[in-house]
């Protein structure tokens, strides 16, 4: 479950960051970790270290069976979920109205997706030969 958990973190970030979702300490990490001359590429492998922490703090809230839960849970409970988000990750700003929807929608099916790899049987090993 744990690779699940991982997987659709990962790209939960990526599409926020896609989307507008700003946090501060990400810039400055980006900042601390850029060559001397301050460029970073899209894809520089320091770009994906600068998100690390968000990544780790966002599995450990959906690898708790509490708080996926909750996401998973009717709308009000949800919004447990969201402020919990929010708390653990809070944005630089607001995001636009249409990123804003989107977000709650995605939340809720990273929940689904770890939820349903969590329930999955494991694939059989085959015996060495």
């Amino acid at each position: 479950m744990m690779d699940a958990c991982y997987q659709y973190s990962s790209a939960l970030w990526h599409s926020l960051f896609q989307r507008g979702y700003r946090l501060s300490d990400r810039a400055e990490r980006l900042r601390l970790l850029s060559p001397a001359n301050g460029q970073v590429r899209p894809f520089d492998p320091r770009r994906y270290l600068a998100v690390y922490p968000e990544i780790i703090e966002t599995i450990s809230l959906y690898a708790s069976p509490r708080w996926r839960r909750v996401a998973l849970a009717n709308d009000t409970t949800f919004e447990q979920f969201k402020a919990e988000f929010n708390d653990r990750l809070p944005q630089e700003r607001a995001l636009r109205s249409t990123a804003r929807s989107w977000l709650l929608t995605e939340l809720r099916q990273t929940a689904t997706r770890i939820e349903a790899a969590a329930l999955a049987p494991a694939p059989l090993q085959s015996a060495p030969d």
